[in-house]
Formats: C-alpha cells, structure tokens, sequence
C-alpha cells in the first residue's frame, strides 16, 4: 500500500475536528468587508460549494486498511505522539511502540472508506468512524456525535463556544446507506458482521441534521425523541430551515412548516442587543405570516419543569395531546439528560 498509518478511535475522531476546525477559520470573512456574511449564514443558505475545503481529509480509491505498522512510518504522526489510536486490517500486524494503540477492522471496505489526511497518514472516513465509535459509545453518545458530523458546527474546546461552524461532512442517508453496504459486504463474503451496526441504525433514524450548535442538537433530541428514549415523542423537527417573511429568509432553530410552529433557543450569542433585537423582529415577522414562535432559553432546558411547560406549549401549537410524564417516562428523561447535559 502506500500509505502506511490509518488513525483509528478517538485519534481519528480528533483528526477530523481538527480538519474541520480548520475549514471553518479558512472560511471566515473580514468584518470590514461590505459583502461580509457570518459562515453560519452561508452554510445555512446553501452556498458551501463556495467553500475552501482544501483542509478537509481526501477522498481516496484505496480499500484495504494498513496491514501492520513498522517504525520507519511513524514520523507521519508528528512530534506529539503520544496516545494515538491506529486502524490495522489484520491482527497479525500489530506492533507495540510506546503511546501506539493498534485496534483491528478485519471486515472489508465499502468504497470511500478511507481518506488521505496528509501523505502517510490515512483516517476513516465519517460514515466508517461512526460505524468504528459504535463499538465504545453508547447510542445516545453515538447519536451525539452523528448530529455533529451531519451539522453546521464542530466541537472546537480553544473557543469561546466550545464550537465552531463548520459545513457538515456526512448525511443520515449516507451514513445508512454505508452500513447496508457494509452488511452486505460482510455477509457475501462471510466475514462477521462489525458489532454496532444497531446503534448505528438508531443513529441514522433518530440524528438530526443541519444543526448550528450543540445547544440546538439537545433542544432537537430532548423534544422529539420518542418517549421510551426519554424525550417528549414530539414530531421531528426540521432545523435550520427557511422561511421567507416581509421580503427576507429567516433561519428558523427548530422548524415544523407544515404546522407553523417554531422553536427558537436564545442561547449566550443571542444576549448581545443586536441579536436580541434582530430576534424580536423575525419573532415580529414570523408570527406576522401565522407562525406560532415559542423561546427556549438555557434554564429552560436546564430545569425539568421549565422544559415540562415549554414542551407542553410546542405540543399544543402542534395540535399534539400532550401526554403527562409518567414514572417510566421520567426514568428514561433522566437518562437521556445525564448524557445530553454533561458539561452544562
């Protein structure tokens, strides 16, 4: 092969925010530009093939992971090698090297499973690392990072969000339709099916895309999740999606158009007095063309019977019956909350 090292687990999971962390500040505009547009906005609006996605891993023919890995290929880690996950295609190829872990994925390849990170240096590509994190994340924390791979947003910990935007990188009907080859693969070759493939289905039926913030994908999950999952069984919204009111297109955070109801959640970058301004008027506005708005704000989510009020609101302008919580329904809430809410 020509290349020698395929990152693997979280190493991979890391390379690919990284990527897109890079993507995302590649692509920022001048402030002082009179065509400025926030890159949220873009991306929002459909103009990511304007994009540089030069930073991005590349697309790659090549369809067999590394057979083993030999000191000499290293130095594609880089100086900061320690604890870095490696993806071999057979067991009789590892090698032990200080801060190299080496997992094994002896299953065969779908087309586009691999992408060129830099010479040397392979990771999976996103529907392959979905299918590889199901054998160590629970489904919730595999939905999670589905919705990022399939969102406007990456986990960036250096800034002031936590977060930044960044154009998606996979599909729910990609990410489904590589599982299906993928078992078919397997099956026709006689080769044992990757364990996780159920969650990845879970994944695929319950993720939402276009998603602009982690805050946006908890409100998503927290909402319309069905109840045995611990969310509220409201009907899944659509997120992000436009709506064209007094001459202009808004982006709506949570979006039931057929239904006219929309749920905006004002997060910290809605405190400043511009956003809350803007925000009022497209509040103004969409309410002016029959849309029912209804706020979310962090200690909405935060508290049970704040969220409580807000869901039972989002299910009548729905023209849902709202289904009191009961004691199961709570068991599995605080489930899904432990998981949704760490960190906030």
């Amino acid at each position: 092969m020509g290349v020698d090292i395929c990152l693997g687990g979280t190493s991979a999971i890391r390379a690919w925010r990284e990527a897109r962390a890079r993507v995302s500040l590649g692509n920022q505009m001048d402030a002082d530009d009179p065509k400025f547009r926030p890159l949220l906005s873009r991306l929002i609006r459909g103009e990511g093939p304007c994009l540089n996605l030069v930073d991005l891993p590349a697309e790659s023919s090549l369809q067999e992971l590394p057979a083993m890995v030999c000191s000499s290929s290293l130095g594609v880690l880089g100086p900061d090698n320690e604890r870095v996950e490696v993806l071999l295609g057979a067991a009789s190829g590892r090698r032990y090297f200080k801060g190299l872990a080496c997992s094994v994925f002896g299953a065969p390849l779908p087309n586009g499973s691999l992408r060129v990170l830099r010479e040397g240096l392979l990771v999976p590509s996103p529907e392959m690392l979905v299918v590889l994190a199901a054998h160590v994340f629970s489904q919730l924390e595999l939905t999670l990072l589905v919705c990022e791979l399939c969102g406007f947003y990456v986990q960036a910990l250096g800034s002031d969000a936590g977060f930044l935007a960044s154009p998606p990188v996979m599909t729910l009907s990609g990410l489904s339709t590589y599982a299906t080859d993928l078992e078919h693969l397997c099956k026709d070759g006689n080769h044992r099916v990757p364990n996780g493939l159920g969650k990845v289905r879970f994944a695929c039926a319950h993720a939402v895309e276009r998603s602009a913030s982690p805050a946006e994908t908890v409100c998503a999950l927290l909402l319309c999740l069905q109840r045995r999952y611990g969310g509220y069984g409201l009907p899944k919204a659509s997120l992000n999606g436009l709506v064209d009111a007094d001459g202009a297109s808004f982006a709506c955070d949570l979006l039931w158009k057929p239904q006219g109801v929309v749920a905006e959640y004002q997060g910290a970058c809605h405190d400043a007095a511009s956003s809350a301004s803007q925000d009022r008027r497209k509040a103004v506005l969409l309410a002016a063309e029959g849309f029912k708005v209804i706020q979310i704000g962090k200690e909405d989510v935060r508290v049970l019977s704040r969220l409580d009020a807000v869901a039972k609101a989002i299910s009548a302008a729905l023209g849902v019956v709202w289904r009191p919580p009961t004691e199961s329904f709570r068991a599995a809430e605080t489930e899904l909350r432990q998981v949704l809410l760490a960190g906030w």
